[in-house]
């Protein structure tokens, strides 16, 4: 059937399904299968669903996937004819009655891969003979008996497989057409063989007794063979034995689904070379796959079929990729040595660019060592600028510095003198008792010397209200003694000293040690505090000057000091910085040393390397050529290639028809190129 008379029916079916259904069914674009209605156990339930062929195809590959996995390689290719046969096949073995196939086609179609992928796609156990040099009735009974106990015992769904070549005679099939009608092969099994086979099957017998189930245990056997056993017969029509084992053996076409496989077409067998040649069809000067397929087709009237075809595809790869072996020797190292000629231009090409990037480098370095040295110069001369002048700076402070000791040395040999004295007074004003003060407070009536040395008390104090009132008030606080201890010679002004000293020369006898002691023991210690206090006051006097010069002298000192210091730190700083352009230019100057040298060496490689290269350019365009040379026979070898590997298919035929052949090919081979 071609693909005209294929789409005629399509369009009929289609018709009849609007017609008599009341729907549309698209056909061409949808596939109906049992792989997704399926039972506890995984086996298809009898049910077809409809599905989209690319839907169909993603399971079918991943079932292929799995198969190869856990099974073996499958060698077959899913173009739409197998795709086809896979959903014809898959519908039979899933339906619920009629499981059985009768696979009518030529050789190499793909027929057994199919029947085994989809029964591995619907977890059906597969079997078929082995036949040997002696297979004869015996075996095959054997083997007969056993698939029929895995069906209708064990109860696995299992595929009985058969092929051409297993038909060694006719009564093996005239079993399978018994089996067929009936169920049973008669004569198979001996009493002795039935009651221990039975035997498992006996109590389900009885429990399906009333269902209406089988009359005896051996026709319940026969139901289970029914229904867990298919049976599938691969047939090439061609075959001598074909129409005598059809005529002789009804129940292959009334009993079984038969299926003529089609044959390939051109796009399928397009595709088919494309996957299995790869390299040799990628061959851009002649069109091998129009070329394949015509020689093939040329040779169907002489009884070609799709195996002869995948096996000129096989021989084809193996004497091309022969060829290529054998051919590609000199080319390797022909093809080496330019590799290792352009690895060489390449390290060349590196080399000119790392001389040209060092040459740069150390440019670069040694500007940045100048810089460096530059910098040492400067820093160097500003450090010697600055020692300079923190060794002036330091000469002038230590000057001042000598000034300020001598003047500070006279000031205090100055107030040397005055204070033993001044200390003694208020020592003895701390010796003072109490009961002494109380005395001067309870007179009425006191002597002058009493009231003239405490008005000097008052008046160093800066309390000028001498009446005896005043007086005795002052000496009523308490601490009075403690405050005059506590006084600051230093808080006496110019006037209050000068009316003081007032006092004490018109006073001069009152303050007199031996007069004042006299009169009072208690007012001899502050007569004597108030005679040190006013010299002590006038020698501040004499000295302030000089106090005054001594701290703006020694203001500018410390000035100076901070100044030096600052200096000394810059100095250090500098110092240091110096050290570390000395460091950097060492360095630098130590890493262009570095770059020197290696640009020296890359600059004498690159000499040597440009010279050789200059020595090899004659030698490298004659690999050239000569690689040419064998890529353009080798663009050839693939349809010569071909042809050989066609004239070794062809091994079967007279020689005339080799003959032929060999006239026909190359004429053809040249129309494509």
């Amino acid at each position: 059937m071609d693909e005209e008379a294929q789409a005629h029916f399509d369009t009929l079916l289609k018709n009849a399904t609007i017609q008599f259904l009341n729907t549309e069914i698209d056909v061409e674009k949808a596939y109906f299968t049992s792989l997704l209605s399926t039972s506890a156990d995984g086996i298809p339930s009898g049910l077809v669903k409809k599905i989209s062929k690319s839907d169909y195809k993603k399971l079918v590959e991943d079932g292929l996937k799995s198969y190869e996995r856990e099974v073996k390689d499958m060698p077959i290719e899913l173009v739409q004819e197998c795709m086809d046969q896979l959903a014809r096949i898959d519908r039979c073995l899933g339906g619920a009655n009629q499981n059985d196939i009768l696979l009518v086609g030529r050789s190499g179609g793909g027929r057994r891969s199919a029947v085994s992928l989809m029964s591995h796609l619907q977890r059906l156990s597969i079997f078929s003979p082995a036949p040997a040099r002696h297979y004869g009735d015996k075996e095959w009974k054997r083997d007969l008996k056993q698939v029929l106990q895995m069906a209708g015992v064990e109860k696995q769904h299992s595929v009985f497989f058969l092929e051409d070549h297993h038909l060694l005679k006719s009564e093996f099939l005239e079993s399978i057409n018994s089996l067929l009608s009936a169920g049973d092969v008669p004569g198979i099994w001996t009493p002795e063989e039935l009651e221990p086979l039975l035997a498992p099957l006996k109590e389900e017998w009885a429990a399906s007794q009333g269902r209406g189930g089988a009359r005896t245990p051996f026709d319940y056997f026969v139901e289970q063979i029914r229904t867990h056993l298919r049976i599938v017969i691969c047939m090439d029509p061609a075959h001598p034995h074909f129409l005598p084992f059809c005529a002789a053996n009804p129940a292959l076409f009334a009993c079984m689904n038969v299926m003529w496989a089609e044959e390939w077409s051109e796009r399928s067998r397009s595709f088919i070379i494309t996957r299995q040649l790869g390299e040799v069809v990628e061959n851009k000067k002649a069109n091998l796959v129009p070329l394949l397929i015509e020689i093939h087709d040329s040779q169907l009237q002489s009884g070609a079929c799709p195996r002869h075809f995948t096996t000129l595809l096989q021989t084809s790869k193996l004497m091309y990729q022969a060829k290529i072996e054998s051919q590609s020797g000199h080319s390797t190292h022909l093809l080496k040595g330019l590799q290792k000629l352009q690895e060489v231009s390449t390290t060349v090409a590196q080399l000119q660019e790392d001389a040209v990037a060092k040459q740069k480098v150390l440019e670069e370095k040694q500007k940045l060592a100048a810089e460096a040295l530059t910098n040492i110069t400067a820093a160097m001369k500003r450090s010697a600028e600055r020692r300079q002048e923190v060794e002036k700076l330091e000469k002038e402070t230590q000057v001042e510095q000598d000034k300020n000791e001598a003047e500070k040395a006279s000031i205090e040999r100055e107030l040397a003198e005055i204070q033993p004295i001044l200390d003694g007074a208020k020592k003895a004003v701390g010796s003072i008792r109490p009961d002494h003060v109380n005395e001067i407070r309870t007179l009425k009536c006191p002597p002058d010397p009493i009231v003239d040395v405490l008005n000097g008390v008052l008046r160093l104090m800066g309390n000028y209200d001498n009446s005896w009132t005043s007086m005795k008030k002052f000496l009523t606080g308490s601490g009075a003694i403690q405050r005059i201890m506590n006084f600051d010679p230093r808080l006496i002004t110019d006037e209050v000293r000068k009316d003081v000293e007032k006092l004490i020369k018109e006073k001069a006898n009152s303050f007199e040690h031996a007069t004042i002691y006299r009169v009072s023991v208690a007012a001899a210690p502050l007569a004597k505090w108030v005679t040190a206090c006013v010299k002590y006051s006038g020698v501040l006097v004499k000295v302030a000057p000089m106090e005054k010069k001594l701290n703006a002298a020694t203001a500018s000192l410390e000035k100076a000091n901070a100044v030096l210091a600052e200096y000394k730190d810059q100095l250090v700083e500098i110092d240091k910085n110096v050290e570390q352009l000395r460091v950097d230019f060492e360095g630098r100057t130590k890493e262009a040393e570095v770059l020197r040298i290696g640009l020296e060496r890359a600059t004498q490689t690159l000499e040597k390397a440009n010279s050789l290269m200059g020595k090899m350019s004659g030698e490298k365009q004659r690999w050239q050529q000569e690689v040419k040379e064998i890529k353009r026979d080798a663009e050839l070898l693939s349809t010569h290639t071909c042809l050989a590997a066609y004239c070794t298919y062809l091994g079967h035929c007279p020689e005339d028809v080799r003959q032929q052949a060999n006239i026909l090919w190359p004429e053809k081979r040249y129309r494509h190129l």
